[in-house]
């Protein structure tokens, strides 16, 4: 099989001054499916994170890119899921959903420094800033977030799931919160308090929610429901459903644009990107994209630039 990838530039509005943007978020199945992370170089690379798809040399591989071109690969453990950027070391750190494992990658040498054992099927991760720690959403066996310590990257605590198998996850600078998704708990979100690594209460939202973000602008998390057709908005202050947006077929992942306060949605039936406008909490345009839109959306900072990954599958 051969992995064909475009990137789809969406133009916005003025740079900012250099920052990360992550993809947590990948579908299942064995399709081509790509997340990116931008680190500290801003547009001049990107991190994509490969699943299912082995690379020419037969190895799973993390690959460390330019918008058009790829610069080096590096080997991580097997059928590597999402990536998510350390602005902290400037490390990268894959979690591996065949191997139970997370990989941590150096930015600067592009070299493998560790890899971390974690729970059973580890699929999606968050950094949080404040604590230098990642948050590892385990997906299979008795669900849990391996919390890692990124200063030692060991795992410090495993905290069990109240509900479900935990999917994806997105944390909240403001309340020191993560919030995950839950394919099994179909209606439901939970957050997580970092300072305890203890559950708050379950969140209602919309039918099967897979990709989520967090706005720091307004203080809000989006939740992308695939089956509902839709978006949920939640204010962090009261955890409670503020908004719902009806947005393309199968919403499955979100990114922030910091400088236009806006979400990018991928809804990867129809092949087209909703963009909503955090302000009104409506959408205000629907992008019509020119192939098969993929789970792999990230935002950068550094140029205002969103990319999203396209898929077609080879021979």
């Amino acid at each position: 099989m051969r992995l064909f990838l475009s990137l789809l530039l969406l133009f916005m509005q003025t740079p900012q001054a250099p920052d990360f943007a992550r993809v947590d978020h990948a579908g299942s199945g064995n399709k081509p499916e790509v997340r990116f992370a931008f680190t500290n170089s801003g547009v001049s690379d990107a991190v994509l994170s490969l699943f299912g798809v082995p690379n020419s040399s037969g190895l799973n591989a993390l690959s460390q890119v330019l918008p058009s071109a790829v610069s080096a690969t590096v080997t991580t453990g097997d059928q590597p899921y999402a990536v998510a950027y350390n602005s902290t070391n400037n490390t990268v750190y894959i979690t591996n959903s065949n191997a139970g494992t997370v990989s941590v990658i150096n930015c600067t040498t592009n070299a493998l420094i560790t890899t971390i054992t974690v729970g059973t099927t580890p699929l999606g991760i968050a950094y949080n800033s404040s604590n230098n720690r990642m948050y590892v959403c385990n997906n299979g066996g008795s669900s849990s977030i391996s919390v890692i310590n990124c200063a030692t990257n060991t795992v410090i605590a495993t905290v069990s799931a109240p509900d479900g198998s935990l999917n994806f996850v997105a944390y909240n600078s403001t309340n020191n919160n993560i919030y995950v998704t839950s394919a099994d708990a179909a209606i439901y979100i939970f957050p997580m308090d970092c300072a305890t690594n203890t559950f708050g209460t379950a969140i209602t939202v919309g039918s099967i929610p897979i990709g989520i973000a967090y706005n720091s602008t307004n203080n809000r998390i989006y939740v992308a429901n695939s089956v509902s057709d839709n978006v949920s908005v939640i204010n962090c202050v009261t955890n409670a459903v503020i908004a719902t947006i009806t947005v393309g077929n199968e919403p499955y992942n979100l990114a922030y644009d910091s400088a236009g306060n806006r979400i990018y949605v991928t809804n990867i039936t129809d092949n087209t990107v909703s963009v909503i406008n955090c302000t009104t909490n409506t959408v205000s345009t629907t992008i019509t994209v020119s192939g098969d839109v993929e789970y792999g959306i990230a935002y950068n900072v550094l140029n205002n630039v969103v990319y999203v990954s396209l898929r077609s599958n080879g021979s």
